[in-house]
């Protein structure tokens, strides 16, 4: 199972990992907005629906799969490391495990704020007033924990791309060697058509199980 993703093409990789977000993102900038200016107006789904049956499972889905991604390949690149060059992959596995879970949270969170505020038989004003005590403090403790998810997508970007280079040159790969690897990764829904015949000639050449 975990060699499908090592084998898999740049376009059926794409199709996998970036059509769940291009979903996600006309969810929530484009129908939920709409819906939300139109709440009087009888429709099929109401906001909370829209949040509970589309933004939570597409969230869900793009979130497993790219972390299934990221740590197959992190895993298969660090076994073709030379013995000497070999990581130690503790931190780089919670650096990309800890952005999915924050997302997922963070939904689920949001969810929570969503059910308060579209109740149609409550006071906005009085929700609002009384929920400020509360978000200021949602806040003050999201916001490490905001900071870090950014960090360690950045760390398992950076991690990723050394790991790629290592493997394809044999020997140590300084900053200026991957930096355009990092950036493959990290603008992935265009990097994806780039790196991915990469991985795909690496475990071709050796038609061994990572």
């Amino acid at each position: 199972m975990k060699n499908i993703f090592l084998k898999l093409k740049h376009w059926q990789l794409f199709l996998i990992m970036c059509l769940p977000p291009i979903a996600l993102w006309f969810v929530m900038h484009i129908w939920f907005p709409s819906v939300a200016k139109n709440e009087n107006v009888n429709g099929p789904f109401n906001l909370e629906e829209i949040f509970l049956y589309f933004t939570i499972p597409l969230t869900f889905i793009s979130s497993i799969i790219r972390a299934c991604y990221m740590l197959t390949i992190l895993f298969a690149l660090n076994n073709r490391m030379p013995t000497e060059l070999k990581k130690n992959l503790v931190f780089p596995t919670i650096s990309i495990l800890f952005p999915m879970i924050y997302a997922l949270v963070m939904c689920f969170l949001n969810y929570y704020f969503i059910q308060k505020f579209s109740n149609n038989d409550t006071n906005i004003i009085k929700v609002i007033i009384e929920a400020l005590p509360s978000f200021f403090l949602a806040i003050t403790i999201i916001l490490p924990f905001h900071l870090f998810s950014i960090f360690s997508s950045f760390y398992s970007f950076y991690i990723e791309a050394k790991l790629l280079k290592t493997v394809e040159i044999q020997q140590k790969a300084e900053i200026n060697n991957y930096i355009r690897e990092f950036i493959l990764f990290w603008i992935f829904i265009i990097g994806i058509w780039f790196i991915q015949p990469r991985i795909n000639r690496i475990f071709e050449q050796e038609n061994v199980t990572p």
